[in-house]
């Protein structure tokens, strides 16, 4: 493999087979699992479940096309991806899952929703700044198949 490979995967949980997410990434691949991969296999192990990450070298620089093109077709599908909160484009910086912030369990919220008071609960529900805090809303997102 060249040094700065594109590359483009799917989290899934190894016992029910939900795929969490679509991502991609570009540059070697033990940076890419030392650094990226890491943050799904820490949430894993958090959450006491078994993740598999399958991943495709792609052409490098194509990556972020094929990544939007996977994740169109498995929404199309009908697939969840609970830990995809990719931005919509058009949305004022939502996410697909309904709200702002990250999808993925234990990645740190941006600076302003922090200001907020938003967290991760310990079984990996990202929650609100309330008293007391409560679950921060989020849709499952459906697309027409």
């Amino acid at each position: 493999m060249d040094s700065y490979d594109g590359f483009v995967y799917i989290v899934r949980d190894t016992e029910s087979g939900t795929l969490l997410k679509v991502g991609k990434g570009r540059g070697p691949l033990d940076t890419l699992a030392d650094g990226r991969l890491a943050v799904y296999a820490r949430a894993g192990d958090r959450l006491g479940g078994a993740l598999a990450v399958d991943l495709w070298r792609v052409p490098y620089r194509s990556e972020g096309a094929i990544e939007r093109e996977l994740r169109a077709s498995l929404d199309q599908a009908g697939y969840d991806l609970p830990w995809d909160n990719t931005i919509v484009p058009g949305s004022g910086g939502m996410g697909r899952l309904g709200r702002r912030g990250p999808g993925t369990p234990w990645v740190k919220p941006p600076s302003d929703l922090l200001d907020f008071g938003w967290h991760w609960s310990d079984d990996g529900i990202l929650m609100d700044g309330g008293d007391p805090p409560s679950p921060v809303p989020q849709i499952t997102p459906r697309f027409p198949g």
